[in-house]
């Protein structure tokens, strides 16, 4: 899982990672996609999507708290959108989350369970 936060944004974008895309094998036209419901309330370690391809089905678990404001549409109709640009924080995000901390804590949340 990716995340990307905007400065001074409370609201995060949640993606799947171009390694996991590899993985299970995601083509144009081999991928499926389901969202969680919009308004619902995911907390870290809980899944917030599933992605299916050839080779496996995995569900993503969320790094941070918080309620999904926003599903990227375009992938359930089109989920071989990953398969080109899975790690594009424009067009494959797959859901996005309002956190009620401030952007500063939420930064440091995802610092942490994304060490580089």
């Amino acid at each position: 899982v990716w995340a990307a936060v905007r400065p001074g944004d409370v609201m995060i974008r949640l993606g799947v990672t171009s390694t996991k895309v590899e993985e299970l094998g995601l083509t144009t036209d081999k991928a499926f996609v389901d969202l969680a419901q919009l308004d619902s309330f995911t907390l870290p370690g809980r899944p917030f999507a599933m992605v299916e391809g050839p080779n496996g089905t995995v569900q993503l678990e969320s790094p941070i708290a918080g309620v999904v404001s926003a599903r990227n549409e375009t992938l359930i109709e089109n989920p071989g959108v990953l398969a080109r640009n899975a790690e594009c924080v424009d067009d494959a995000w797959l859901v996005e989350l309002d956190v009620d901390d401030d952007a500063e804590l939420v930064r440091a949340e995802l610092e942490e369970a994304f060490p580089r």
